[in-house]
């Protein structure tokens, strides 16, 4: 198949070789008419080098950029946060990237999210140096989409796993007063994303990844959830104390209901965006999972019933049945919530 004239093209390299086919295109000549080349990639399989072409040609992006390495990736992090300030990078986040070898020489345009969490699993290490690797990932992942490397977040939708029991003594409930504090500024985008938390009863990551079409405001319910089986796609009943919220939020033009003048809200932007300059002004010291356990502990004073609680936590407990939403069951989901 002969390409159009400055398309580029597509040839394979002689010996054997695990990646033989090569895209390519001309960007300039030299004096003597000589073409000069930068080239897409190398792949297995002639179709993988016509489709990189293609979609090169379908949105171009800078050749030089696409073929950073996560460590040049990271070398450009930390020269525009941290040297360039006078600044010394964070033990967390250098030992984060000490561990992430494997990732180094992949070119960082190529990275997913599978890669990441594999790493991210195998590291050995407690819970907050997994934290500052997830984060890392997600700086990374900012900077390289602010300098057109990439086009998508992938750090986004790596996990971090941690049994909900292990971190309990972390984790407070919001006071009474608390509440009312937070009720009293709840013209702040961020004390109602606080709110929302509080009376909703979702984990921190859950919020961020519900998507626009998966809100019903008519059946004032959601559909999301994250880890188990009973967490996963459950229906999350909107209080009415919140509606308001979820309404100002949601927007059919966006794929996810939390979005923010640049797209949609990852759980690090809303931390330092939101959660914590709010936790700042108003004194308070509570962490976006408290949220959960501030629902939690709202439900189980007003006597709702045990097993209700369980489904609108999407905690898994001895005896459920399967999880089945009804439209009756879902109606007693915000009756429950109402509650409180």
């Amino acid at each position: 198949m002969k390409l159009p004239n400055g398309y580029g093209s597509v040839f394979k390299l002689s010996g054997k070789r695990r990646k033989p086919w090569v895209a390519r295109k001309t960007v300039g000549w030299k004096d003597n008419a000589h073409p000069i080349y930068e080239y897409l990639g190398y792949y297995e399989k002639r179709e993988q080098a016509l489709q990189a072409l293609t979609l090169y040609n379908l949105d171009p992006y800078d050749l030089a950029s696409r073929q950073l390495t996560f460590s040049e990736v990271y070398d450009l992090w930390v020269k525009q946060k941290y040297t360039d300030q006078d600044k010394k990078v964070k033990n967390g986040y250098a030992a984060a990237y000490k561990a992430s070898s494997e990732l180094y020489e992949m070119v960082f345009a190529d990275i997913r999210t599978a890669h990441m969490q594999k790493t991210l699993n195998e590291w050995d290490i407690g819970y907050a140096s997994k934290k500052n690797m997830r984060i890392l990932f997600g700086q990374l992942f900012d900077i390289a989409m602010q300098n057109d490397i990439v086009k998508k977040d992938y750090a986004e939708y790596v996990v971090l796993e941690m049994p909900e029991e292990e971190g309990e003594a972390k984790h407070k409930p919001f006071t009474a007063e608390e509440l009312a504090t937070l009720w009293e500024n709840a013209v702040d985008k961020a004390a109602q994303i606080v709110l929302v938390y509080c009376y909703s009863g979702m984990r921190p990551t859950e919020f961020v990844k519900i998507k626009t079409s998966e809100v019903f405001l008519a059946d004032r319910y959601m559909v999301g959830g994250i880890k188990t089986k009973n967490s996963k796609n459950r229906a999350i009943p909107i209080a009415e104390k919140i509606y308001p919220f979820i309404e100002s939020f949601y927007n059919p033009d966006n794929e996810f209901l939390l979005t923010d003048y640049d797209g949609p809200l990852t759980y690090d932007r809303l931390s330092w965006r939101y959660w914590k300059p709010l936790m700042q002004k108003l004194d308070m010291d509570h962490l976006p999972h408290d949220g959960r356990h501030t629902c939690a502990t709202l439900l189980d004073n007003a006597s709702v019933n045990k097993t209700v609680i369980k489904k609108i936590l999407g905690h898994a407990g001895h005896g459920m049945t399967e999880k089945v939403y009804t439209h009756k069951t879902i109606e007693q989901l915000v009756e429950a919530i109402n509650f409180i």
